[in-house]
């Protein structure tokens, strides 16, 4: 009996996929000097930041799970280099 209740709820919640989410590259120019002796003095610095997006709802529509993960590389700040999920 637990089988079939297994099996009767997978077939319930069988549904769809659905990814998508955005990339960025950037880039900051520094004309200036830095104003402190400890700070970063490269000129240009470039990062990279990923966002996906991966979404699944089932065929009756009443169940959802959305799962958006953030990931950045920064090429000189480490403040900025990160990932959150």
């Amino acid at each position: 009996m637990a089988v079939s209740l297994l099996l009767a709820s997978g077939a319930a919640t069988a549904g769809e996929w659905d990814i998508g989410g955005s990339a960025s590259v950037e880039t900051r120019v520094f004309p200036n000097d830095p104003a402190y002796p400890d700070q970063d003095d490269s000129p240009v610095t470039y990062s990279t930041a990923l966002n996906p997006e991966l979404v699944y709802e089932t065929t009756d529509g009443g169940d959802r799970l959305t799962f958006v993960p953030f990931g950045r590389w920064d090429s000189e700040d480490k403040n900025r280099t990160h990932a959150d999920i």
